[in-house]
């Protein structure tokens, strides 16, 4: 069968768009996972077994095994409705079209839409264009959503009009909150690490982030704060470093600065998943332990406000559904939850904003909403290079520093990364001391950055030595920012197609310059 049980089914796939709560609104029925995968995988297997028959040698002879890959069902369930353009270029990412007799594909299709709006339970799913609109994206601007459907302009605006009705009109907070702190857990709460190469026999990258954080110190940015600063933390020293609970005894919005790699993101994350975790022991501040944490990624927001001309309320109710699959809030809801509720907002990446007016401009958002809504503490994350362009108001934001990372913070990384990585205890011990031997033996400013650290250790993992020259580890590590760092960040830099084949060059004549 073309669904096998390792892959997603038709209803996972539904479902996993739009939630059981919204079929049943638009419905006004309950959704029968069973009855629409038995439908669905009758009409398939109907519907190759006839393009079969037409095109014996087609895709090796069985057409069914073709078809089964997951890459492709996003697309293919999409173009299954009745509104819905066929997009070729769109297919030919996905798929090998060469191979396959001409138009096999747009066919295939054809055959399979017709034999779906003969079933009965299937017609009521596909031919429902306020469904199609939710399973395109709620989010997604009018322009997006006609070039991928039959729609014109004028019903577009009407199914979103009747859509946002219907997934408002019995809207809770407490729903809500339940909901996001659920979805914002399991997407926040792993880290993927991009790595310099890992054999096949060595598990795979991604690992828990409560399995593997170390908690980050800071300092204080101003050695000289001033009077009224000073009697209201009276007992704090601002001249020491400090760790997060003292950072959060604060009290205050923050401005969180560090070098790149330092982890400003991933501090964001842990903060977010052990507030909504209700770690107690991490967060044991009620001043932020009994908020509702959001996290906008300023990068996003500063594309979103471009394309849609609108402010960072419309961008943060938005963003529920790109980020988390929820569907159900309305700007006017999020004006209420940032009203009625204590909220802890976090900016990320200030820096990641390169254009000088881009930053002053989102910076005056940030400072509006923060003094718009008293029940919102903010804090901001960016880089110290680039943070002077844009400072917020010294006066609402206490600025802190991430440290580097000391001889403990390394060994105790070193010890929960391997934890996770090998289960021999034995194995894991000797390589654990082997490593930290080694790496006596590299600069500092590498291992004291946690990003490098990471690097370096998925690099000795991997070959069960370190380099003996530095040159060769600079260069692992530079490779390996240079080609996946800024792909994995999703950062948008304007620059010239034939630079940007040159950058590991142009670095080089840089570092040379500099050094």
């Amino acid at each position: 069968m073309f669904m096998g049980t390792a892959l997603m089914t038709l209803s996972a796939w539904l479902l996993d768009k739009a939630g059981s709560k919204i079929f049943d609104t638009i419905f006004d029925s309950a959704f029968d996972q069973n009855e629409v995968d038995k439908s669905f995988n009758k009409v398939l297997k109907s519907s190759c077994k006839d393009l079969q028959n037409k095109y014996p040698r087609a895709c090796g002879g069985d057409i069914e095994y073709f078809f089964r890959k997951n890459e492709i069902y996003e697309e293919l369930y999409k173009l299954l409705f009745a509104n819905a353009k066929i997009d070729i270029l769109v297919i030919k990412e996905i798929l090998d079209l060469d191979t396959l007799p001409i138009g096999f594909f747009e066919e295939f299709i054809t055959i399979l839409r017709k034999k779906i709006f003969l079933d009965p339970t299937l017609n009521k799913i596909f031919t429902n264009n306020e469904l199609y609109v939710l399973v395109l994206g709620l989010g997604k601007n009018v322009s997006e959503i006609l070039s991928l459907s039959n729609f014109k302009l004028e019903e577009i605006k009407k199914i979103r009009e009747i859509l946002e009705q219907k997934l408002n009109q019995d809207f809770s907070v407490e729903n809500f909150i339940n909901e996001y702190a659920k979805a914002a857990i399991q997407n926040l709460s792993e880290l993927n690490f991009i790595g310099l190469g890992v054999k096949s026999h060595i598990k795979k990258n991604r690992k828990k982030l409560k399995d593997v954080y170390v908690q980050p110190l800071f300092k204080m940015i101003d050695d000289n704060p001033d009077k009224q600063w000073l009697e209201r933390f009276e007992h704090f020293d601002y001249k020491k470093e400090f760790d997060l609970n003292n950072l959060l005894k604060l009290e205050n919005n923050l401005v969180i600065l560090g070098n790149p790699g330092l982890g400003k993101s991933v501090l964001v994350k842990y903060l977010i998943c052990s507030i909504l975790e209700k770690k107690e022991f991490i967060i044991n501040n009620k001043y932020f332990s009994e908020r509702i944490p959001f996290r906008i990624e300023l990068r996003k927001y500063l594309q979103y406000k471009r394309e849609h001309k609108e402010g960072l309320i419309s961008y943060l109710s938005r963003s529920f559904e790109t980020e988390y699959g929820l569907y159900t809030l309305k700007k006017e809801n999020m004006e209420k939850i940032l009203l009625q509720n204590k909220v802890l907002v976090f900016f990320d990446g200030l820096d990641e904003i390169f254009n000088v007016s881009d930053k002053l401009a989102i910076k005056n958002d940030i400072e509006n909403l923060t003094n718009r809504f008293t029940n919102i503490i903010s804090i901001i994350t960016s880089r110290i290079i680039g943070y002077e362009e844009a400072k917020l108001n010294k006066e609402t934001f206490l600025e802190v520093k991430i440290s580097d990372f000391n001889k403990e913070q390394i060994k105790e990384y070193t010890h929960k990364w391997y934890i996770q990585e090998e289960r021999d205890e034995q194995i894991r011990n000797k390589e654990i001391v082997d490593f930290l031997e080694l790496s006596a033996n590299i600069d500092d400013e590498l291992l004291k950055n946690p990003l490098l650290l990471s690097l370096i250790i998925i690099l000795y993992r991997n070959n069960l030595k370190l380099p003996e020259s530095k040159l060769e580890i600079y260069q692992s590590c530079t490779k390996t920012l240079v080609d996946k760092w800024d792909s994995t960040k999703e950062l948008k830099i304007e620059l010239n197609e034939e630079l940007a084949k040159w950058k590991e060059s142009l670095f080089a004549d840089l570092a040379y310059w500099q050094y």
